[in-house]
């Protein structure tokens, strides 16, 4: 739902501090996506069908990045570059829709279970200090000139 939403708002953004907004929102809602549907697959179905589940998952994924900049350069053309966000909030909807129709809740076998909020921190640090770190790469090649080269050998 979160990333039905913030598709939508983005859609109807007027500028573009809230069209970064609703883009890092959607991004969050996308992540949530990804991180979850693999395990949402494995508990709903037995496991002499789990692997037929994920297979179509992974051709679903793989379809959607291998069409998207296609479609979306189409879309863009003819329709401009609001109804991006606007197909995903179709596609969005039909998904939810096939959500509550399909799944009545019986996926959810983490009852009671509590929020692990500092794993989460620790967890969202390391990956800033990781991404952070990557960005400084570039930089490396300047303070240690053979880096490169050093590199290319291995």
């Amino acid at each position: 739902m979160i990333y039905t939403v913030s598709s939508l708002l983005a859609a109807i953004s007027t500028s573009s501090t809230s069209l970064i907004s609703f883009r890092v929102l959607h991004g969050i809602g996308s992540a949530m996506i990804f991180a979850t549907a693999v395990a949402i697959l494995s508990s709903m179905f037995p496991v002499g069908e789990r692997g037929k589940a994920l297979g179509i998952n992974v051709a679903a994924v793989y379809l959607g990045l291998s069409l998207g900049p296609f479609l979306g350069g189409f879309l863009t053309e003819h329709f401009g570059w609001r109804s991006i966000f606007l197909a995903n909030v179709s596609l969005g909807l039909i998904t939810i829709a096939f959500i509550f129709w399909k799944l009545n809740g019986e996926w959810a076998e983490a009852n009671g279970e509590k929020f692990d909020f500092t794993g989460s921190i620790i967890y969202s640090l390391a990956l800033i200090a990781i991404m952070y770190d990557f960005s400084l790469m570039p930089a490396m090649s300047l303070i240690f000139p053979n880096c490169r080269e050093f590199i290319a050998k291995k």
